[in-house]
């Protein structure tokens, strides 16, 4: 029995021996009990040795089994152009280029196959592989590099922009409520001339802070929206559109990108998972797949990285992901998709685990426009789930391009302090941003470097000039719509980028990356922007958020998930130089089925292509390898580079992580 006095602890603790009476049944729940937490003799809840020990088994697990499906991509076999074929294709890993991709068979295609020289014919039988092989051959920033110690990633494509670029009127078209809207998705205005369905709009929420909003209707000045308001509006506030014209925001519309850059930088996520839409994938419920390629906004893919759309014959239909392992934790699933191209009803996200059923049941809002949708789940324990998109309509059609699942990792640091460069395009250089950063962020120093017309590979090259002499504690990095509108390739954009997140690492400061705008479908003097757009969105991996690879430090981190093809391997190149040899702190990877018929091999390399030099072999295996010597006989700077072998006949998903100790060369 318990006396539950409630006296207070005071300075020298309390002197009731009915309080020594109850702080001794706390003391043997706290170490014998074999629950979570328990209640001290004050009501408050406080953990057991058992659940400290179920914490650090979980963090034991997560740091041992880290996923991310973005990470280089090599192993392939270049058979030229497609227009050059015919081309014949003997094996999985021979790919060709077409239209500016690269393309390699499905799983289900017959081997040997002989291409017809008819795109139109042929198309169906490949998997657009996009810049996968080019990126394994670039160094001075891999696709994947991730070298500043510590950045976040701004959705600013799908986020901010719902996916939607310039529709309408444009202008800086600004009018204001007409009644208080607490929740919902009709706003009253007092004019909404200009306004018109399908176009992005911004309003100034109750809490003094902007939204954006897809329009869904326009029924004389009543605007309704696609998804709810965020957040209530007061009377007499703010609405207006957001694209001033094909290429800018107006002043509203930039206010809306610092305040919602400002609400996304409060956490740090680490990708765990990526599927894209020509990944593998079921259909559940006999619902109908097909590509959607359309350059139109209601595509949450592009007309050569189409979105996967599927048509649902009955409720509870639709696709679902393969199988994906992932460590105890808690997690998001990021759904980049359009809820309803024809139908009214909502789309259900369901996380099943296996063995265990739905972990995680939530609702897309119905629209026509790309949303991204978060769907929280907890891990109690590793096992395997998938992420499924379901209908609640029978006939209903939706279209999905990408779900990521990322999980929580940190928390931002105090944003109100320090010296923040803006480095990027005109975007930054027009009013609006850094004047908003200015106001909500009134005790840091805002240096606006913002040069309109700038490219990826410009942040770079004026980066010594620009940025280090400032010693900054910020640096937001915003680029994307010029090179879209020169035509600028995925890899070499992905590069530049790579590159200024390296030198960002360098000056110790803190990366807030933007992803590219929303190009607009028929640019008056350009065409088609929409597409490359979001083919830089899509396959986005130049930027991972948290600290999965630090180059500026002596620890190289990064997780593994590979796909290996049967009697072929795949490389993880270090991102840079080395004269030294290294220790490899920990090493873990074995096939996410727990196949061990492979190795990993790890050396130096004269360039990028092979090791051939100090190369030591270690099979597959379930086990953590801990404090590997990595000699170096040569003096010369070297690649130090992993490769992936599968030795036997299936192709094998592998997992695992590397944790490096190296010097790179400066």
């Amino acid at each position: 029995m318990r006396y539950n006095t409630g006296n207070p602890v005071g300075p020298d603790g309390s002197s009731s021996p009915f309080d020594l009476h109850d702080n001794s049944g706390v003391l043997d729940q706290f170490t014998n009990g074999d629950a979570a937490a328990y209640p001290d003799r004050l009501g408050r809840h406080r953990k057991s040795l058992a659940g400290m020990r179920v914490d650090f088994q979980q963090d034991q697990e997560n740091r041992t089994a880290q996923f991310n499906a973005l990470l280089s991509q090599s192993g392939f076999i270049d058979l030229g152009p497609y227009d050059g074929g015919p081309l014949t294709i003997t094996a999985p890993n021979q790919m060709f280029s077409k239209d500016g991709a690269y393309w390699t068979p499905k799983p289900s295609l017959a081997l040997p196959y002989t291409t017809l020289s008819d795109w139109t014919a042929d198309r169906g039988n490949f998997i657009n592989r996009g810049d996968a092989a080019v990126r394994t051959e670039l160094y001075g920033a891999l696709a994947k590099l991730d070298a500043s110690s510590d950045k976040f990633l701004v959705d600013l494509h799908y986020g901010i922009c719902k996916g939607v670029g310039y529709n309408g009127t444009g202008g800086e078209r600004v009018t204001t409520t007409t009644s208080s809207v607490a929740s919902g998705q009709s706003i009253p205005v007092a004019d909404a001339t200009g306004f018109v369905v399908g176009q992005l709009i911004v309003y100034l929420a109750g809490n003094g802070e902007y939204y954006t909003a897809v329009i869904a209707e326009v029924t004389g000045n009543t605007i309704a929206i696609q998804t709810p308001i965020e957040v209530y509006l007061d009377l007499g506030a703010e609405v207006g559109i957001f694209y001033v014209q094909e290429s800018h925001a107006t002043l509203m519309g930039y206010k809306a990108i610092a305040d919602a850059a400002l609400r996304q930088a409060t956490k740090r996520f680490e990708t765990i998972y990526t599927w894209t839409a020509q990944d593998s994938h079921i259909l559940v419920g006999g619902a109908a797949e097909s590509q959607f390629s359309d350059a139109s906004y209601s595509n949450p893919g592009s007309s050569n990285q189409p979105a996967l759309l599927f048509t649902a014959p009955g409720v509870g239909a639709g696709v679902s992901t393969a199988e994906i392992s992932l460590p105890a934790g808690d997690y998001i699933a990021r759904v980049f998709a359009t809820p309803n191209l024809n139908g009214s009803a909502t789309m259900v996200v369901s996380v099943s685990e296996v063995g265990i059923g739905a972990i995680s049941y939530s609702a897309l809002p119905a629209g026509q426009r790309p949303i991204m949708h978060e769907a929280f789940f907890r891990k109690s324990k590793k096992g395997r789930i998938n992420v499924s998109l379901l209908s609640q309509q029978a006939g209903q059609s939706m279209a999905v391009s990408r779900i990521e699942i990322v999980r929580l990792t940190g928390f931002a640091k105090n944003l109100d302090r320090g010296v923040h460069v803006l480095l990027g395009d005109s975007w930054f250089a027009q009013p609006g941003i850094a004047q908003r950063l200015a106001d909500r962020l009134p005790n840091a120093t805002i240096i606006n470097k913002g040069v309109g017309g700038n490219t990826a590979e410009n942040l770079w090259l004026r980066f010594d000039t620009d940025v280090r002499p400032y010693n900054p504690d910020f640096v937001w990095v915003m680029c994307g719509t010029n090179d879209v509108a020169a035509g600028v390739s995925p890899e070499l954009f992905y590069t530049g980028m790579g590159i200024t997140s390296q030198y960002i690492g360098t000056t110790g400061a803190t990366g807030i990356f933007f992803n590219c705008s929303v190009g607009a479908p028929n640019h008056p003097d350009y065409g088609d922007l929409l597409t490359p757009s979001r083919n830089y969105v899509i396959n986005e991996d130049y930027i991972a958020q948290g600290q999965n690879a630090v180059l500026t430090t002596e620890t190289y981190k990064a997780p593994i998930n590979i796909s290996v093809p049967a009697g072929s391997s795949k490389r993880i190149l270090v991102p840079g130089f080395t004269k030294k040899p290294a220790i490899l702190r920990r090493l873990y990877a074995v096939g996410q089925g727990g196949e061990t018929t492979g190795n990993v091999r790890f050396g130096f390399g004269t360039s990028v292509t092979a090791v051939n030099e100090d190369i030591q072999t270690y099979a597959l295996a379930e086990l953590i390898r801990s404090d590997l010597a990595v000699p170096k006989v040569s003096q010369a700077q070297r690649f130090l580079i992993f490769e992936i072998q599968n030795t036997g006949s299936a192709e094998i998903s592998v997992g695992g992580f590397i944790e490096l100790e190296w010097s790179p060369a400066r």
